[in-house]
C-alpha cells in the first residue's frame, strides 16, 4: 500500500511542480518568491483553497498514525490551488536552460526525500510531503542553483559591459 501511495504522491507532484516552476519563472527565479506566492495563493484566494490547504496539512499531520491519510494532501494538491493552472493565463511555461536546470535540481531533492522516506519507513508520507511542499522544494532548488546561475550570467554581463565600452 505504501508504494501505491508514493506513486500517487509523485504523480500528483508533476502538475504541482509545473504550476510552481511557472511561478518561479514568472517571479524571475528569486528564491523565496515561490513559497511566498504559494502561501498567498492557498490562503488568500478564497475559502475553497484555504479549505484544501487545511485538509492537506491535516492529512499530512495525521498520516504517521494512519497512512491512508496521505491521500488528503495528494488530492488537495491535485485539486488546488484552484485558479492556478499549469498553463497559466499571462504566459505559458517556457523550458529555458535555466528552468531545465532548476527542474533537475528539484527532481534530485525529490529523490532525496523519497530515499529518506524509505530509510525511516515513511515512503508514502514522503510522496505527500513532496506534493504538498512543492513551492518550498522549488525555492530550495533556487537557493542551490543561485551560485551557478550567477556565474553563468556573469558572462552575459561581461559581454554587455565590453560592448558598452566599445560603443562609448
Amino acid at each position: 500500500m505504501s508504494w501505491i501511495l508514493l506513486i500517487l504522491g509523485l504523480s500528483a507532484a508533476v502538475p504541482a511542480a509545473l504550476r510552481f516552476l511557472r511561478v518561479a519563472q514568472r517571479e524571475h527565479y528569486l528564491a523565496g518568491s515561490t513559497m511566498r506566492f504559494g502561501v498567498r495563493w492557498w490562503t488568500g484566494t478564497g475559502v475553497a483553497n484555504l479549505t484544501l490547504a487545511v485538509i492537506g496539512i491535516g492529512g499530512l499531520a495525521g498520516s504517521p498514525w494512519w497512512e491512508p491519510l496521505v491521500l488528503l494532501p495528494i488530492v488537495s494538491a491535485v485539486v488546488g490551488p484552484r485558479g492556478l493552472t499549469i498553463k497559466g493565463v499571462t504566459a505559458p511555461l517556457h523550458w529555458t536552460g535555466r528552468l531545465r536546470r532548476l527542474a533537475g535540481i528539484v527532481g534530485l531533492v525529490v529523490v532525496v526525500i523519497v530515499v529518506a522516506g524509505f530509510i525511516v519507513e515513511g515512503v508514502a508520507i514522503a510522496g505527500a510531503v513532496v506534493v504538498l511542499l512543492m513551492p518550498l522544494l522549488i525555492d530550495l532548488g533556487l537557493v542551490v542553483a543561485a551560485p551557478v546561475e550567477a556565474q553563468m550570467g556573469q558572462a552575459w554581463i561581461d559581454r554587455a559591459r565590453a560592448k558598452l565600452i566599445e560603443v562609448a
